[in-house]
Parts: structure tokens; sequence; C-alpha cells
């Protein structure tokens, strides 16, 4: 059997990968309530700010390329390991850049989720203050998971059947 890269909100089908993604960027960014509240407060008179952080495009595929692109041999069957990765998105929505905020133990899976992202993940780029294309950051989990079953303990009793 496969191993998967699975993003830790659970991508099991598209629509819950993107309502995931797009809950994930609400979470993570987290400033566009912040800009509406700091519009609010602002004058009539002043034009309204058109910020917003890079925004993730066709999440459902770079995420199932991900998953394509795990590295085989680094969990057991029915390890996972979860990493936090932080991309800089330049203005073309481009990743350019990718940190590890949180490690999964594993310095492989934790290479291969910033290289992953750099080679997949598209945006659409952050605005700044006039709308125009700007630098960004995006946050986000990845768990890397073996699916393979986990071996069965021949020293384990088996199931009987009545």
């Amino acid at each position: 059997m496969g191993r998967r890269i699975t993003r830790h909100w659970g991508l099991k089908a598209s629509r819950q990968a993107l309502a995931a993604g797009l809950a994930l960027f609400a979470a993570a960014g987290g400033f566009a309530q912040a800009r509406e509240s700091s519009a609010e407060q602002q004058s009539a008179d002043a034009p309204a700010s058109k910020a917003r952080d890079p925004v993730p495009k066709d999440i459902t595929v770079w995420a199932g390329q991900i998953q394509q692109n795990y590295p085989k041999g680094v969990l057991n069957a029915g390890q996972q390991a979860t990493v936090m990765v932080r991309a800089t998105v330049d203005p073309a929505g481009k990743v350019t850049d990718c940190a590890i905020v949180t490690s999964s133990g594993f310095t492989v899976l934790d290479h291969a989720a910033c290289d992953a992202m750099r080679r997949f993940a598209l945006f659409s780029p952050a605005l700044d203050e006039a709308g125009k294309p700007t630098t960004g950051t995006w946050a986000t989990r990845i768990t890397y998971k073996d699916s393979r079953p986990q071996p069965i303990d021949p020293a384990s009793p088996s199931p009987t059947t009545v």
C-alpha cells in the first residue's frame, strides 16, 4: 500500500480540503477581520484598504501533488508526523521561501514539506493597501501518514468466531 500526505485537518475529499484550506487560511492569516475592523474606524472620507494576505489557488490540486511526492520509507506502518510550515509568497503568487515553524521530528519530512510547497503551491498574491500585489506569508500544517496496515502481532490472540 502507498504512503500519502494528508493535511492535518483531514484532506479526504476535494470539498473538505478546500473548505478546510480556506478555514486554515482565515485562522492562520486572521488579518482580514482586523483590517475590516480598522477600516470601519476610518473616516468615511478615507479610502478603504485593499490589503489582504496570499490566497491559495487550486489547493486540492497541489495538496494532491504533495501527497504523491511523499518521501517513502520514513515512517513505519500506521505512523504519522505533522510539520507546520510558513511559506513566503512573492507578488507573482509563487512560494519563494519556506520555513519550518514546528518540526515533525523527521528532518527528511520537514524538508519534503517545504520542497513540495515551493514546487507545487500556487497563490493569488498578497495585496498592499492600494491593492497592488506584494510579498506575503501563509502558514499551514502537513501531516504525513503511512497508510499501510499495521502488522499483526503473532503473540496476540486471534479473534474467534462463533
